[in-house]
């Protein structure tokens, strides 16, 4: 049977009952997440243009903009939103598929509870969850993506957000494979945003659940599209990454075993794989009171994927935000610098300080293999920090930071995040609203309209 196939009678056919507590957990956090990232994001560069031309757009006024509350097209609400909840890289993160999976989800599913009415908890979660397992599953089939340069969150969410707005939208199978023979046709997303430090990094995301969102649309019209999307002579592996997958990992324990129970939820913004190494030299840093001036160096000795991206030598003094949240040499001197690594240390006059920048110049990196593991992901790393007391070297272990799975985010820390996030926010929302959002997806199960949830942030 053809992937396309096997995937659609999967995503029909999945229930509620059939996921396993510790996934609809996972999967309720990364909707709270969500709501937090895009209040941060909703006044950054890039986010709040794409904001202002969605509102210029007009038409027809079915679901709103987070934060701002106009009315929009379903597809425009759910592009705004998901470039929002993008936008300073704070999002969750599938780390063996180097995928953020909730930005493209979540803002759809949410655009569509508004326009639809009455979708329940139980059914919002099963969407979102089978979509966000659909899309890692994807690309773990694929480790040859990410190194040929595809945005992984980008190529394959695409077909994530297809899933979950499938879903909601009660297509056939039939649909669904013209729906993802569509969005195949749409599919886009490389690295070099991350190289140049655009803010298209930001808006990729975005764009691809727009297409996304327009695709199930039409295909519940009767518009067709390619059907063997995947596999077929011209199909996404043979065409993008030359037939280097594997099926096999695509399909195993399929409707058994969920990635949502495998998400990290960042407790920093920026590159994911720079944050283990950026918690534990605040924590040391702290805990030691290191001074900037006492610092003679900092090495890092990290994995493949850390080497080749936040430790880029391109990356050595970024020239633009996006350049910082993807500079393992920033991360590291902001931490000893500032000891704190929040979105406030991402702003033009942040990511100009001469003491941070000249610190940079003193962190180097060293390839360490050793720390590689299978797919795209590192089992840690380890940190050497020389000072000028009687010249010392201290010598740190590196291993899953807060928000991973092997050291998960509490409802409390999720709640802490959502607070922080929202006094960022253009509009900050009211206390008490934060109390009742994060009650209300903790028990998300349980609640008769999700579009309840949306009204509590537009407050």
């Amino acid at each position: 049977m053809e992937l396309t196939n096997i995937l659609a009678k999967h995503i029909i056919n999945s229930k509620f009952e059939d996921i396993p507590q510790q996934a609809v957990e996972g999967t309720k956090q990364i909707v709270l997440d969500q709501l937090g990232v895009a209040l941060a994001g909703s006044n950054a560069d890039g986010a709040v243009e794409v904001v202002e031309e969605v509102i210029g757009w007009g038409g027809k006024a079915e679901s709103a903009i987070w934060v701002y509350g106009n009315k929009v097209p379903v597809a425009h609400a759910a592009f705004a939103n998901s470039v929002m909840s993008h936008a300073w890289d704070f999002d969750d993160t599938h780390i063996p598929s180097i995928c953020h999976c909730g930005v493209v989800t979540v803002p759809p599913a949410f655009a569509l509870a508004e326009c639809r009415g009455k979708i329940n908890g139980k059914e919002f979660i099963t969407a979102v969850n089978v979509g966000m397992d659909v899309q890692v599953r994807l690309s773990m089939g694929s480790t040859a993506a990410f190194g040929q340069g595809w945005h992984p969150t980008a190529v394959f969410g695409a077909f994530g957000c297809g899933a979950t707005a499938g879903r909601l939208l009660g297509l056939s199978e039939k649909e669904l494979i013209n729906a993802f023979g569509l969005i195949y046709s749409q599919t886009c997303g490389n690295l070099q945003c991350i190289q140049d430090g655009a803010l298209s990094k930001r808006l990729q995301p975005g764009f691809v659940t727009k297409a996304a969102m327009n695709a199930v649309t039409l295909a519940q019209r009767g518009v067709t599209g390619a059907h063997n999307v995947f596999e077929g002579k011209y199909g996404l592996y043979p065409l993008y990454v030359e037939g280097k997958y594997e099926k096999d990992v695509i399909i195993s324990e399929l409707g058994k075993k969920f990635e949502t129970s495998n998400l990290t939820i960042k407790p920093h913004p920026g590159c994911i794989l720079a944050q283990p190494f950026e918690s534990a030299l605040v924590s040391f840093v702290t805990e030691n009171n290191i001074k900037p001036e006492e610092v003679e160096y900092v090495t890092v000795h990290c994995g493949t994927k850390s080497y080749t991206v936040p430790g880029a030598p391109v990356k050595r003094e970024p020239h633009t935000i996006v350049d910082a949240q993807f500079s393992m040499y920033y991360k590291m001197a902001n931490a000893i610098v500032r000891r704190q690594s929040t979105v406030a240390e991402y702003t033009e006059e942040a990511v100009r300080d001469p003491k941070v920048l000249d610190l940079a110049k003193k962190v180097q990196l060293r390839l360490a293999p050793e720390y590689d593991t299978e797919l795209h992901t590192e089992s840690g790393g380890k940190l050497e920090v020389k000072t000028n007391r009687r010249k010392k070297i201290f010598s740190l272990d590196v291993g899953p930071h807060k928000g991973t799975p092997e050291n998960p985010m509490t409802w409390e820390d999720l709640g802490e995040k959502l607070r922080s996030c929202s006094a960022m926010s253009v509009k900050p929302i009211p206390e008490e609203n934060v109390d009742k959002v994060v009650e209300m997806v903790q028990n998300l199960e349980n609640v008769e309209d999700v579009a309840q949830i949306v009204n509590l942030v537009l407050s």
